[in-house]
């Protein structure tokens, strides 16, 4: 699309976008601002929508969406058409459901590592995002690792088994991360000027000389 199209596109609150696929010529696309957002919110990235393209429904994911840096307004959209017949890698996020038990009960920190599994499937088996289930985690150093998730049978998980998604630390203590400098400040009264030592060895030395005469 030129300039001046998408910026014609714009004004009537409509988002250019790009559709593409494996094996499919890139087409572009608009799709109505309010309802873009509406799919976003509801499908995010890693459910399927159908899209309209040249008049027919097309099975897609929004793979990348481009905001305006200050307003965040949605300004370009690319979708990812794809076959029902092939497996695609995508990401799905993750949830975090609970209260762990180390947190509840001695105030320890819940860490999250990870924040998306990288996933192989047929598009009919997405998922939208997969829920952790953090509320037995109850001693320090307890971790949910990706070997321990339970994902249907249908879905390939990519990323690494031994990653670790979360875990529980102890908090640290805000004394313990102090800096050194807040330590106890010398106490200044006790610093004497050049003056003041020469005129307390001058007196010193008058009393002794007293002394001897004495």
């Amino acid at each position: 699309m030129t300039g001046k199209k998408v910026k014609a596109l714009r004004r009537e609150k409509q988002v250019p976008g790009v559709v593409y696929g494996h094996g499919i010529a890139s087409r572009a696309v608009s799709v109505p601002l309010s309802t873009l957002e509406t799919a976003h919110r509801k499908a995010g990235e890693s459910s399927l929508i159908s899209l309209m393209v040249d008049g027919k429904p097309a099975n897609v994911l929004i793979k990348e969406l481009q905001r305006d840096p200050v307003s965040g307004k949605i300004l370009h959209v690319d979708f990812q058409e794809v076959s029902m017949q092939e497996k695609l890698k995508t990401q799905v996020p993750i949830a975090v459901k609970g209260e762990a038990k180390a947190v509840k009960e001695f105030g320890a920190v819940l860490v999250r590592s990870l924040n998306h599994l990288d996933i192989e499937c047929l598009p009919q088996d997405l998922i939208p995002e997969y829920v952790v289930d953090v509320s037995h985690l109850a001693n320090i150093g307890d971790v949910i690792r990706v070997s321990d998730l339970a994902l249907p049978p249908q879905i390939h998980i990519l990323t690494r088994p031994e990653t670790v998604v979360v875990n529980i630390e102890k908090k640290h203590e805000e004394a313990e991360a102090a800096p050194a400098a807040a330590a106890v400040a010398p106490d200044l009264t006790q610093v004497k000027t050049e003056k003041e030592i020469e005129k307390a060895e001058k007196q010193a030395k008058a009393a002794e000389e007293a002394a001897i005469k004495d």
